[in-house]
């Protein structure tokens, strides 16, 4: 992945058309992107590497502080 220019703590990589975006903040990232296989390679990778908690793509759901958003189609909160 390539780390983007105005952001350091924002990577891309690019399939042709498709796009893959993950962005860090503090302990928190969120991935989003046109390449869903792309997407769920990604997950796997950083789930064998790291403790993470995957918190679903589009649904209906709060957060510890009753505040979530939706960014590229996944919950963040």
């Amino acid at each position: 992945m390539l780390t983007c220019n105005s952001d350091e703590f924002v990577f891309y990589k690019r399939f042709g058309v498709d796009t893959i975006l993950l962005m860090v903040y503090v302990d928190d990232i969120v991935i989003t992107g046109s390449d869903y296989v792309g997407i769920a390679s990604l997950k796997s990778i950083l789930q064998d590497q790291f403790h993470t908690k995957d918190l679903g793509s589009k649904i209906d759901r709060r957060s510890t502080t009753d505040y979530c958003v939706f960014v590229g189609g996944n919950l963040v909160s």
